[in-house]
């Protein structure tokens, strides 16, 4: 079930911590696609991760996290 007793800084910290995780499993197939010369695979890893990223920069943007702010 779900509660409330966690504000919206704790949740959104919680969607950056599981955008990271996935962050790091693109990143892994980046490094597996590479490793077999399989560039189209590669580039559609790559552009997964670059969403994942700005995604995980705009939330950590929200939370004031972000580089620059």
């Amino acid at each position: 079930t779900a509660t409330w007793d966690k504000t919206t800084e704790e949740r959104l910290t919680e969607v950056v911590k599981a955008y990271k995780y996935l962050s790091d499993l693109f990143q892994d197939g980046v490094h597996a696609t590479d490793e077999e010369d399989d560039d189209v695979t590669n580039g559609l890893f790559a552009d997964a991760k670059g969403d994942i990223e700005k995604t995980i920069w705009m939330f950590e943007s929200e939370l004031g996290l972000a580089p620059g702010l």
